[in-house]
């Protein structure tokens, strides 16, 4: 009973914001995409008491939306004393965060569920994630590149409903570098460098 109460509360809430938003999700239904992989035991017990005592300037991209989505994404992890952009700080911060490259999703234009109002899908392989640099302000010349990216499935169309009972996927609106397990999985990567970032 508890494991039916349990799947209940976990799938109906994500099924009724679903629901509500279905007038704005457009002509192809609905989208789902992968989550990043769960976390083993033991990068959990690594996360538990994490923490950097430092701040982080994100320096403005010239594409400032993948700047914001750094600073953005830095900020969720929990991992610094703060985070924001660099020209936000009164004094200098202790490490300044740029992006190295552009990550973005699949070009491919949504023909078959745009036709068929989401009736046909269309699934693609896409990658998600944040790669970027931190460098000390007084150390500007000591980089330390950071990345985490992982590719998943993207589907378009109405089948994808489906996919809100999947422990593994998540349904439009939710965005799964919004997820928990997203901002973890940045956060491991951020500590594989704490040393370097800390000395």
């Amino acid at each position: 009973m508890k494991h039916l109460a349990k799947i209940f509360r976990s799938a109906l809430a994500p099924l009724l914001l679903a629901l509500v938003a279905g007038g704005s999700s457009g002509c192809v239904g609905w989208g789902s995409s992968s989550l990043p992989a769960r976390l083993t035991s033991a990068e959990k017990a690594r996360l538990a008491q994490a923490r950097l005592p430092l701040t982080v300037g994100v320096e403005r991209y010239e594409a400032p939306a993948y700047s914001d989505s750094l600073r953005v994404a830095l900020r969720s992890t929990k991992l610094f004393e703060r985070v924001d952009d660099l020209e936000r700080f009164a004094t200098p911060p202790s490490l300044v965060a740029r992006v190295d490259r552009r990550i973005y999703g699949s070009t491919a234009i949504p023909v078959y569920p745009l036709l068929t109002f989401g009736i046909i899908p269309m699934s693609v392989q896409e990658t998600a994630g944040e790669s970027f640099s931190l460098s000390p302000t007084d150390h500007p010349e000591h980089i330390v590149k950071s990345e985490y990216t992982y590719r998943g499935r993207t589907t378009l169309g109405w089948i994808a409903l489906l996919d809100v009972f999947h422990p593994d996927r998540t349904v439009f609106p939710f965005d799964p570098e919004h997820s928990s397990r997203f901002r973890d999985r940045l956060k491991l990567s951020i500590l594989e460098h704490e040393d370097a970032l800390t000395h």
